[in-house]
């Protein structure tokens, strides 16, 4: 849970009293984690404003949204790390097959339970509307 604006100022205040870390976290109720990375904050970017929140790196495939569906339909048996190859030959952005899990995933598709189970000949290896 963020730390409200009081508690923020209270954690400069005490640190400029000379407190430690672990002093003000006990002080306030709170971990020694959120009183350092506060104080971090403060002491690079003078605010006390909570951080939005982490991540933020956004997949490459993004870009290529459209691209990637069409590959996925045309080559529905295809296997992630088969995609991701693809992903690379044919449209020129190298990537993982993590990457290509998480990125059918967020596109609403999923894949066969087991890989052992025989390929169908219309080749719906993978199932999902691709909105």
């Amino acid at each position: 849970m963020p730390l409200d604006q009081r508690t923020r100022r209270a954690i400069v205040r005490l640190r400029k009293k000379g407190l430690r870390y672990s002093d003000i976290a006990e002080a306030l109720g709170i971990s020694r984690t959120s009183v350092s990375r506060l104080l971090t904050t403060w002491r690079t970017k003078r605010t006390l404003k909570p951080q939005k929140p982490g991540g933020g790196n956004k997949s490459p495939l993004r870009r290529i949204e459209r691209e990637f569906k069409a590959l996925v339909h045309e080559f529905s048996d295809a296997t992630a790390e088969e995609l991701a190859a693809l992903v690379g030959e044919r449209l020129g952005v190298q990537t993982t097959r993590s990457s290509v899990l998480r990125f059918l995933s967020i596109l609403g598709f999923t894949l066969k339970k087991r890989s052992s189970s025989p390929r169908n000949g219309a080749g719906q290896m993978l199932h999902g509307d691709g909105r």
